[in-house]
């Protein structure tokens, strides 16, 4: 996939969340039930480590994970969301109950994002921006191109302290009923944006798993969304320490993939 082609996903997503921010802020009130595992999991491999814990929350949206973490733990919290929609950004300031441990920013998915995660040490700047747990939680489908996927999820592997926890949730929404419906073609996309006088999308940059989603019956502002195959989730490992990996979530209680990483074990 071309930088023309994922600049105009990237952008499409933009779009999307800019539109239905308030929608999406008010159906994401509670955490997601296998949030408690990577949790627990992160809690066993800190036992002997000294507060605080520093977190990095990769597409926070309304803030709800930092709001999840605060009830798990009576200690020091430090924690910096990351994302793309400056609404929902809003929301997450107004709804944490991290208080002046929590910082905000605002950057766009794509290859800026991985930059902005770089550049933005939480509480420390000679750590070089590093930390105890770092977390991508619905985010991964809405990155364009497979080889971008992939060197994202190294660099946020690259954030971790060491012992640090990376993880990451996978929506598989082919198994979610109604997928089909909500599932828009690319080329009644592609003849929209060209009744509108938009450039439209080259189809043949897009890749095996790409699709468009819509919200609520919305066929003017869909979403980007890619569904990762087996290969390419197990690119994303290798060379990672695989901790853990689970189904849970939604309806089926199966709707999300969990991974828990951390750097590789001969580093």
């Amino acid at each position: 996939m071309n930088a023309t082609t994922r600049r105009a996903l990237d952008t499409l997503n933009h779009r999307f969340y800019e539109s239905f921010s308030r929608r999406f802020d008010a159906t994401r009130e509670h955490p997601w039930p296998g949030w408690q595992r990577l949790w627990d999991v992160n809690t066993a491999r800190r036992s002997d480590l000294s507060p605080p814990l520093e977190i990095l929350d990769v597409g926070c949206g309304n803030g709800r994970f930092a709001r999840f973490a605060v009830d798990q733990i009576d200690a020091p919290i430090t924690y910096l969301g990351l994302d793309g929609s400056l609404p929902l950004l809003a929301a997450a300031r107004r709804r944490s109950r991290c208080g002046s441990k929590a910082r905000w920013a605002a950057t766009r998915l794509g290859d800026p994002f991985a930059t902005a995660a770089a550049g933005l040490p939480l509480r420390d700047p000679a750590a070089g921006g590093r930390f105890d747990l770092v977390v991508c939680l619905a985010v991964l489908h809405h990155l364009p191109g497979r080889r971008q996927r992939t060197a994202f999820v190294r660099h946020l592997a690259s954030r971790l302290r060491p012992g640090g926890l990376l993880a990451l949730s996978v929506w598989r929404f082919d198994q979610q009923r109604g997928f089909d419906r909500k599932r828009l073609p690319w080329r009644e996309f592609r003849d929209l944006q060209l009744s509108r006088g938009e450039e439209p999308l080259d189809l043949a940059q897009l890749e095996p798993g790409d699709h468009l989603l819509t919200w609520d019956g919305n066929r003017e502002v869909p979403r980007y969304c890619h569904l990762p195959d087996s290969a390419e989730i197990e690119g994303w490992i290798d060379g990672l320490e695989l901790l853990d990996r689970y189904r849970a979530d939604g309806a089926s209680g199966r709707d999300n993939l969990y991974l828990l990483l951390t750097g590789s074990s001969s580093s």
